[in-house]
């Protein structure tokens, strides 16, 4: 089976070609599809699917179909080739599956509305929501029936769903449309009333805030666990939550091309350099940092990088110069971060020394090294 990225009846198999395919490969295509599906209970599974998985839909509802026609053939891609991830992205199909037909009956009227509490979970990490639109107006009562009868109950609806689903350790992202106000002094009730649910809370601007002052005006005003973005970004708990002006991804026209390429441009980051950290002579990999002018220097030289960035940092032309340890280990997925207690007690290295005995033998320059920090801060 042709793995493409792109789905067309140009790259899918004639119904004779896949008809021999399927009798040497179809074993195969359903152990992939066996091991992305996670079963959810006796009656729920979530088929995380592929190219592969969508490719063998399409291929067997042509067969089934049989459908050799170019109009039946795009109707069955349209259909399901937006199943497809697109590699940035998890596309499942959500499984249902009661073979009694009153119970199936019974239980599917129940379970309207379960893919909205719907959730991933990583070990050792937040749970992420996004929940946008709240459109609160406290201070001016504003009635959302106006926009149709989906709004009845607002916003004691909201509040109560947001209850039911967030927990106190959760990441919640509000992108926009917080509130109907027209100065910060109006939107003030608006925030306090989201900054007593659950989670913590990171904001973003929608095109009706128009109570939204400067961001630093912002910032100084929001409650505790609330957090404002701007062009701008930050890290919540290793959760990294970028803000900035909405764009079609992929782009659609012209301006979103536009508008995506200038903020990868100021959002992202070029890779001016690297080198390995295995060198004798330092005169050279100091020149190319020199040439290289970075504005940020991430060192990973294991306990000999703070010393490389204290003996060069008048000499290393970089605006920051950061020793980052095992991060990028962790980055690259080759080593797991320690759980969250231990992220926010600032325990991470105590851990990972005590885990790996390779670091047993530089244990007691750590622990005299945070003694010398904590006295110097005294």
């Amino acid at each position: 089976m042709q793995i493409t990225g792109h789905i067309t009846a140009e790259n899918l198999m004639s119904l004779e070609a896949y008809s021999k395919f399927r009798k040497t490969h179809k074993a195969e295509v359903l152990a992939h599809r066996k091991m992305r599906s996670v079963h959810l209970g006796d009656h729920i599974t979530l088929q995380f699917e592929s190219e592969t998985t969508i490719r063998y839909q399409i291929q067997e509802m042509l067969r089934i179909e049989k459908i050799f026609e170019e109009e039946g053939i795009e109707q069955e891609i349209e259909a399901y080739a937006p199943l497809m991830p697109d590699g940035s992205n998890w596309k499942a199909t959500m499984l249902i599956e009661y073979p009694d037909v009153n119970e199936r009956k019974r239980e599917l009227a129940r379970l309207i509305g379960v893919e909205d509490h719907m959730f991933v979970e990583v070990e050792g990490q937040p749970r992420v929501y996004a929940i946008a639109d709240p459109h609160l107006s406290r201070v001016h009562p504003k009635p959302m029936t106006v926009f149709g009868a989906g709004w009845e109950g607002h916003p004691e609806a909201f509040f109560r769903g947001w209850r039911e689903v967030v927990g106190e350790e959760d990441l919640v992202v509000v992108p926009g449309d917080i509130s109907w106000a027209m100065r910060l002094s109006e939107a003030i009730p608006d925030l306090l009333d989201l900054a007593r649910l659950p989670g913590r809370k990171v904001l973003l601007k929608g095109n009706h805030d128009y109570w939204w002052p400067s961001i630093s005006r912002l910032r100084a005003a929001l409650p505790p666990g609330m957090y404002a973005l701007q062009n701008d970004a930050l890290v919540v708990d290793g959760v990294a939550v970028a803000g900035t002006r909405g764009w079609q991804y992929p782009p659609q026209t012209p301006e979103d091309e536009k508008v995506f390429a200038r903020e990868v441009e100021r959002l992202g980051g070029v890779v001016v350099g690297l080198h390995h950290g295995y060198f004798q002579e330092e005169a050279p990999v100091v020149a190319a940092i020199q040439k290289a002018a970075p504005d940020l220097l991430l060192v990973g030289m294991g306990e000999r990088q703070e010393a490389f960035i204290h003996r060069h940092k008048p000499h290393l032309e970089a605006r920051v110069a950061i020793g980052v340890g095992g991060t990028l280990d962790v980055l690259a997925g080759e080593a797991r971060r320690p759980p969250l207690w231990a992220q926010r007690l600032g325990l991470e290295w105590l851990l990972r020394v005590g885990l790996d005995p390779k670091r047993w033998r530089r244990a007691p320059r750590l622990f005299r090294f945070a003694y010398l920090v904590l006295k110097e801060k005294r």
